[in-house]
């Protein structure tokens, strides 16, 4: 998912994870008590995927503005914007 254009990026963020769960271990390696915890990082994935969504068109302008003036500085012409 992480390697679709745009959309991998909105779904999976830097860490490229999709999903991820949690558990909590306590007690000595032998006798040791696993319980899982949901839900304990939806708010923080649910803003990550809105911010996201929302600097997605800023980061995709960054980079081709960047892209121009890469072009610009090697004396490659570019199309004007009328």
């Amino acid at each position: 998912v992480s390697n679709i254009p745009i959309a991998g990026y909105i779904l999976t963020g830097k860490e490229k994870s999709l999903l991820v769960y949690n558990f909590t271990v306590q007690g000595p390696l032998a006798n040791s008590k696993v319980k899982h915890t949901p839900l304990k990082n939806l708010p923080k994935s649910m803003y990550g995927y809105i911010k996201r969504l929302f600097l997605t068109p800023v980061r995709v302008y960054k980079k081709v503005s960047d892209m121009t003036h890469d072009l610009i500085k090697k004396g490659i012409p570019v199309p004007a914007v009328p």
